[in-house]
């Protein structure tokens, strides 16, 4: 709320060339509505709600047996290989430049010889890939105590690069950094010599991943005429123009910092307030169209300020460091550093994924106890 406040003393919330988002967007009553200067941020406020108390809190209430968690997993890995299988088909078929599977289902845009699946965009194929890593090692453990098989570990990380998304490689950056940041928090030889390892995997991964895509190679050259856009307020590259939404709020977030006006930096603008920057800055690409910014690091940091920020991470990571205390150190360890590998790819590019494996992570923590707790019981009856 208080992002509110300071988005609202501020001019977070204030068009600069239009009074509200244009109605031609809009296709009902409704919508013009919910688009409305004032509703707008107070939906932003219960979508986040929602996902807190649908993605988090549900699960532990509808999921109550071994059973049941069990169909859930089972079901999970069947869809899982179904979009892995089209995905596989469709990344062979470009080959010979002819796909079937489209971007979305009814535009049919194709994304050429990058792997997307069922996921829609390949940078969200990025994210539900570790996504679905997380899932498989959290049901390994339940059921075996061990983690998945290293050919599954590779094949995953094989398919996250033939995406080609940039957004997931800075998730990776991002989540190694934090990582980086918890090893040198406790810090001793035998963690400094892991933290460095852990440092090099991840800057390999980047390079490699930059490296073997000319997508990503061609938005590097043309980075350095970003800036000039942005100084004299005319359109970017035209190869920029899908990026846009994540760089005009940070734009908007430094020209405010310019001016000596911290107080977005340090507690926001409020939620809803980076679709209106986006307007504001870039009103000859989206004029009056909502227009939100893939990047959830760019949103959250925009809309909530750096304090802001550092709380949404806390807050995932602390579910994970407390549900998984019973495990052992090596093991807790693993989920701690692929919570923030998770945290930074959803931080990257905007994804529920976050809050479905934390509600699970919650869900089946809660079960795993019960059922140490019961074999413990079992032992000591047979003593």
């Amino acid at each position: 709320m208080l992002s509110a406040f300071v988005g609202i003393f501020t001019d977070g919330y204030t068009f600069r060339y239009m009074s509200n988002y244009n109605s031609d967007f809009a296709t009902s009553e409704v919508a013009r509505f919910l688009r409305s200067e004032f509703i707008r941020p107070i939906l932003e406020y219960i979508i986040y709600l929602y996902y807190f108390i649908y993605f988090v809190i549900m699960p532990y209430y509808l999921i109550k047996t071994e059973q049941a968690l069990f169909y859930f997993f089972k079901m999970f890995r069947r869809m899982f290989l179904i979009g892995l299988v089209l995905g596989l088909l469709d990344l062979l078929t470009s080959l010979v430049g002819f796909q079937f599977l489209g971007r979305d289902m009814l535009e049919k845009v194709y994304v050429g010889f990058r792997f997307h699946g069922l996921a829609g965009e390949p940078r969200d194929a990025f994210v539900y890939l570790f996504f679905a890593y997380c899932l498989f090692n959290l049901e390994s453990i339940y059921k075996s105590g061990e983690f998945l098989n290293k050919k599954y570990t590779l094949s995953i990380i094989g398919l996250m690069l033939l995406t080609q998304s940039a957004s997931g490689l800075l998730g990776v950056l991002i989540g190694g950094i934090l990582i980086l940041g918890l090893v040198f928090s406790q810090v001793s030889i035998k963690q400094l010599i892991y933290g460095f390892f852990m440092a090099v995997l991840v800057i390999a991964f980047v390079v490699v991943g930059v490296m073997s895509s000319d997508r990503i190679l061609a938005y590097i050259e043309v980075t350095s005429l970003v800036y000039e856009a942005l100084e004299n307020e005319v359109p970017p590259p035209l190869i920029f123009y899908g990026q846009m939404n994540n760089i005009y709020p940070m734009w908007d977030m430094y020209v405010k910092a310019k001016n000596f006006n911290f107080f977005p930096l340090l507690f926001g603008s409020g939620f809803g307030s980076a679709s209106v920057a986006n307007n504001n800055w870039g009103s000859f690409i989206w004029m009056s169209e909502l227009i939100n910014p893939h990047s959830q690091v760019v949103r959250v940091l925009y809309e909530t300020g750096i304090i802001g920020l550092v709380m949404y991470i806390v807050t995932f990571f602390k579910q994970v460091k407390i549900q998984t205390s019973m495990l052992s150190d090596s093991k807790q360890k693993f989920f701690m550093y692929t919570m923030l590998l998770l945290i930074g790819m959803s931080l990257a590019h905007r994804s529920t994924t976050i809050f479905i494996y934390t509600g699970i992570l919650i869900m089946t923590m809660t079960m795993y106890r019960k059922k140490i707790a019961l074999l413990a019981n079992q032992k000591l009856k047979e003593n």
